[in-house]
């Protein structure tokens, strides 16, 4: 009796670790390489904010014009933009480690030197050089065209996801970066930030991150091929077929709609990240009420990323998006109340923003890779997203020159609103030629 118990047991606790080991199994390992993107999207977005702290002491040390610091972090947006089909092209080509690895050696250098500048033509220089490859190459559209090869099925929760971290990036490291300028000094504060993420994220990229989940014998979702192909047609925006070419989808209104509509709202989304901190504490709060107000709606746009990436898997893109637009538009409207000063409207701005902010990436970036599937998805939306950085790049600068003219930034929070509206109207424009087949040439068949 004692004999077969034991038995009995020992089958039992054989069953229940097979169980587990089964449920371990089961992760798919897209999940790992989403947490990795994840942490490289937070690491480059929390630069930008940092970049936005910075921008009042070096001010306020070397007497420089607002307009004339962030101008170099345009410079950087400008050329980043220009490199960023390149990045897409060596993505397509080559393990995502060495293209990633690369923007977060850069990354990591850029914040390292740049707590040496002692002129100006040296904050230029390396914005110009490291800060730009950094920007190029951690680009959310870079992330978005990797992350595509391991989901078709839960492809934009896996973008918001990912995309989440950009929200704890702002959300952390705006008031850890606000402290450490101002306990130790933006050189020494500034290097402890750019060395801690440098030694978090190089191990992450070169351990986590591989080439696709067919490299591992895996597909996409983790799914069986049949299912696989169910899911992907249940999508509501998959009504495009592939494989294109970057030449094709370079003939389609899609392809040119979307590029332009990243011309217009990253230029308006800049002027907040970069110039929210000094217009709040122009109004009248201190730097760091301005800079918690900025990383609670960095906190919310978590919940926002993660929303709209259920949104877009069970609406389609094109329904998402234009929320998302809604929810900006409304965040402009009340930064520029009298009342934004009051910790509860404050607040209530940090919320309606934060939902909307970055959530862009995650609608558009499904859209587009339903609409343009293929080995060539990184060189296409390198192109597309480059437009991103360029038209970003105008967001920072033009709102210092504004300042610098006007001593207020309303009538750049204006143009904003124009950005929005504009964006949105192209996503109209790209909705109307969605169902879209690209031309197969005899040599290709």
């Amino acid at each position: 009796m004692l004999h077969s118990r034991a038995v009995g047991a020992g089958v039992s606790c054989e069953a229940s670790g097979q169980k587990v080991r089964t449920h371990v199994q089961r992760l798919f390992y897209g999940w790992w390489v989403t947490g990795a993107c994840s942490l490289l999207v937070g690491a480059r977005r929390g630069s930008e904010t940092a970049y936005g702290v910075l921008l009042v002491m070096w001010a306020s040390t070397f007497g420089w014009e607002r307009a004339t610091i962030t101008g170099a972090l345009s410079l950087a947006m400008v050329l980043g933009g220009l490199l960023t089909p390149l990045a897409g092209r060596m993505l397509d080509r080559h393990d995502p480690r060495w293209p990633f690895g690369i923007g977060v050696v850069a990354l990591g250098g850029a914040m390292l030197t740049l707590t040496q500048v002692q002129h100006l033509w040296q904050l230029y220089a390396i914005m110009a050089t490291l800060y730009a490859v950094a920007l190029a190459t951690l680009e959310l559209g870079m992330l978005s065209a990797y992350l595509a090869r391991w989901f078709v099925r839960r492809r934009a929760l896996a973008f918001g996801l990912s995309q989440a971290g950009q929200g704890v990036g702002i959300f952390l490291l705006t008031p850890l970066a606000t402290w450490l300028l101002t306990q130790y000094g933006w050189r020494l504060g500034y290097g402890l930030l750019g060395g801690a993420l440098l030694l978090v994220l190089l191990p992450v990229t070169v351990l986590v991150l591989r080439r696709s989940p067919e490299s591992l014998g895996l597909t996409p979702d983790g799914l069986p091929a049949t299912a696989l192909g169910r899911g992907a047609a249940r999508r509501p925006g998959a009504t495009a077929s592939g494989p294109w070419t970057l030449a094709q989808a370079r003939r389609t209104r899609v392809f040119w709609a979307i590029l332009l509509c990243f011309y217009f709202f990253p230029a308006a989304n800049q002027v907040f990240h970069i110039h929210l901190v000094a217009y709040l504490t122009d109004c009248g709060l201190s730097t760091l009420a301005a800079a918690w107000g900025l990383s609670i709606a960095g906190l919310m746009s978590v919940l926002g990323r993660l929303l709209f990436g259920v949104l877009t898997d069970r609406y389609g893109g094109i329904i998402a998006t234009q929320v998302s637009f809604g929810f900006s538009i409304a965040g402009v409207l009340l930064v520029l109340l009298p009342s934004i000063t009051t910790p509860a409207m404050l607040y209530l701005f940090a919320v309606v923003f934060g939902l909307s902010l970055g959530s862009r990436g995650v609608t558009l970036g499904a859209f587009t890779a339903d609409a343009f599937p293929g080995r060539e998805f990184g060189a296409i939306y390198g192109w597309i997203t480059s437009g991103q950085l360029l038209g970003g790049a105008l967001g920072p600068w033009l709102g210092g020159l504004i300042f610098d003219f006007t001593g207020s930034y309303r009538v750049a929070f204006y143009g904003c609103l124009v950005g929005f509206l504009m964006s949105m109207a192209l996503v109209w424009v790209a909705s109307w030629g969605r169902r879209i087949t690209p031309v197969v040439h005899a040599a290709t068949r």
